[in-house]
């Protein structure tokens, strides 16, 4: 470097040296020169205080702000990391101020080093390639409606591959995440991921889901339809189904192939059949069309985000078998993902960390309260929700999991109460329809066990008064004076009663 790396400040090289205090941030990142030359080796190292996932994500960044390299960089037993990235031309010939960031979840760290270059390259020119960022080009769909049990397909293309996989998430109508797959990324720059339909487990309610697929610093994003059950929707149009079963028999009618057609009933089968004819006029190769944007850069999902994927992948089906459908708040952290794998007690254990540094949070609050429900202690679930009621009133998923736990205790009428109290700050809200209309059915069943219960007033015959009334005279002459005097006073109710004066 000759006479450059002289006139290093003395003040630069001393602070350099001396290690970084955590502070406020919770991470230490330093390299191990302040400045470098194209070709050489730059060491980076630092320590996380409280290690929460075992990863974290760097980033370099040429002095005109674009990005370099981006690396998973593993976290020791002891809390600290170091990564190694060679200077090499033509990526690091530019001079100037290089920027490394560290993301740890929502902690972030920056430093920056210097490169001090000899070549007199064309810069512009050579730097033309180091812009192209690795991205995702399509995402699609096998189908645009789904149903239950049914196996989803999404499939894609990225542009160049950086990383070996895509990251591809699956969304809920409301936006919460129900799981989190792994594309691996083939020689035609193709990926494709496949995974199991289940109604009331990882598609918990009716309506249009979001995918996302993750690469580099990019995201693109489709949807589809969900749908438990489809035969109601079609079974609804009998005029339809009636004219077309004349048409079938002419023989010039286009016909379906049994791989275009489900086989569950002749109405259905009839009713797809329309719609193929429908879509034939159009264009003879319908395929499942889904609505695509284009990829647009956007940051690269948490640790913590991507941690809690893996976690929900490994949810056990059918393990939460409670009719009624909580409503959990899915933010950074494993108490969220403990609930849907069904372990509640680890997941109060995580809840419980949290409320000590932050205990007016009406989200875990909320969420503590339904773990606590699914082991059965409503009353204990009841008075978090209250809580977090108390914090903030309006607070839908409160409001809809204190109505399942009063309806889980059998109090429908006051679970009612506080549904319809939700439904006023959401009126579209999908679970609130379903647990509503499930307890409206319990209590209207409750009710009328009641009314069969009752025992119907004791008719007595004409012949029955009058032995009665026998018995009792025949008793009047044996009696003493206190015991007749007894007798008299019910002789003359029973009187009253049968209408004798």
């Amino acid at each position: 470097m000759g006479t450059k790396t002289r006139t290093i400040p003395l003040i630069l090289i001393l602070a350099f040296s001396f290690p970084v205090a955590f502070g406020d941030n919770g991470i230490t990142v330093s390299t191990d020169k302040q400045f470098y030359e194209t070709g050489e080796t730059l060491s980076i190292s630092g320590q996380i205080e409280v290690k929460k996932m075992p990863i974290l994500a760097l980033r370099i960044f040429d002095p005109s702000g674009s990005i370099l390299t981006a690396n998973n960089v593993e976290i020791q037993e002891d809390n600290s990391f170091s990564k190694t990235v060679s200077l090499d031309s033509p990526f690091y010939d530019e001079s100037g101020i290089y920027k490394i960031t560290i993301d740890y979840g929502k902690l972030k760290k920056e430093t920056t080093f210097e490169i001090i270059s000899n070549n007199v390259v064309d810069i512009p020119i050579i730097k033309e390639p180091e812009k192209i960022i690795s991205e995702v080009t399509s995402l699609v769909s096998d189908k645009k409606t789904y149903t239950d049990n049914d196996t989803i397909t999404i499939s894609g293309t990225v542009s160049s591959v950086d990383d070996a996989t895509v990251l591809v998430g699956i969304y809920d109508p409301f936006g919460l995440p129900t799981g989190f797959y792994f594309g691996d990324i083939n020689p035609k720059n193709e990926f494709t991921v496949s995974f199991l339909a289940k109604a009331g487990v990882n598609f918990k309610i009716d309506g249009t889901y979001t995918v996302l697929a993750h690469y580099g610093e990019s995201k693109s994003q489709v949807s589809f339809d969900f749908v438990e059950s489809i035969q109601t929707e079609i079974v609804d149009e009998p005029e339809e189904t009636e004219i077309i079963e004349k048409e079938i028999p002419e023989p010039k009618q286009p016909k379906v192939t049994e791989k275009e057609v489900p086989k569950p009933s002749p109405s259905i089968i009839v009713k797809e059949k329309v719609t193929e004819t429908k879509d034939t006029n159009k264009n003879e190769k319908q395929s499942p069309k889904v609505v695509e944007k284009k990829p647009v850069n956007a940051d690269n999902l948490s640790v913590e985000d991507v941690e809690l994927g893996i976690l929900l992948n490994q949810i056990t089906l059918h393990c939460d078998q409670s009719e009624y459908m909580d409503t959990v708040s899915y933010y950074d952290g494993m108490g969220p993902a403990m609930i849907r794998l069904c372990k509640y007690s680890d997941a109060i254990t995580f809840f419980d960390k949290e409320l000590k540094n932050d205990p007016n949070n009406v989200e875990i609050l909320t969420n503590k309260g339904a773990a606590l429900a699914k082991l059965g202690h409503f009353e204990e679930a009841i008075l978090y929700y209250d809580n977090a009621l108390d914090i903030n009133p309006s607070f839908v998923p409160a409001l809809n999991n204190k109505a399942n736990a009063l309806s889980k205790l059998g109090e429908f009428d006051k679970a009612i109460v506080v549904y319809n109290i939700a439904k006023n700050l959401e009126p579209n809200n999908k679970i609130l329809d379903k647990n509503l209309a499930i307890s409206k059915t319990k209590f209207s069943s409750l009710e009328k066990n009641k009314e069969q219960t009752l025992e119907p007033p004791i008719q007595i015959s004409k012949n029955e008064k009058i032995e009665r009334i026998a018995e009792i005279k025949s008793e009047k002459k044996s009696s003493s004076p206190d015991l007749l005097e007894q007798i008299g006073i019910v002789f003359s109710s029973l009187g009253s009663i049968f209408g004798f004066h």
